[in-house]
């Protein structure tokens, strides 16, 4: 069972049912696109919504460089992974909350690992969600 969801930098949780921009594509205004802007970046890649079609990596990209979180785990076997464009203080924030709903809702364990990609440093950082919920990101 694939697990994803946005999370906007100020803290919304947004479930994607199928696929990321699809998600996008039903509300483009709640990610900060029009309708318009939409179908000119799918009419430019000539994409046709494809997991891997480079419409959908512009519009991931640009929504990270902008604050918002990508997360999603693969299998239930696998661990979390969260694109971020930094790891700052409000990102943090936004994780933890995110974390805290996930736990809430019964769809982690504190064990569990998340493993956070820094775009914008191009590093790499795993944690336990205890850890995230602890505010422990960083190696001391």
């Amino acid at each position: 069972m694939i697990m994803e969801y946005w999370i906007s930098p100020k803290g919304v949780i947004v479930d994607i049912e199928t696929h990321p921009v699809k998600t996008i594509v039903k509300e483009p205004h709640t990610f900060g696109y029009t309708l318009d802007e939409m179908q000119i970046i799918y009419a430019k890649y000539s994409d046709e919504n494809e997991m891997e079609g480079e419409a959908t990596k512009t519009i991931i990209s640009d929504l990270i460089e902008k604050g918002w979180i990508y997360s999603h785990r693969r299998t239930t076997e696998s661990d979390w992974l969260a694109d971020v464009n930094k790891l700052d203080k409000k990102t943090r924030f936004n994780i933890q909350l995110w974390a805290q709903f996930l736990l809430r809702n019964g769809l982690i364990k504190e064990d569990q690992i998340l493993r956070i990609y820094r775009r914008y440093r191009d590093l790499k950082t795993k944690r336990s969600f205890q850890q995230v919920l602890e505010g422990n990101f960083f190696d001391q």
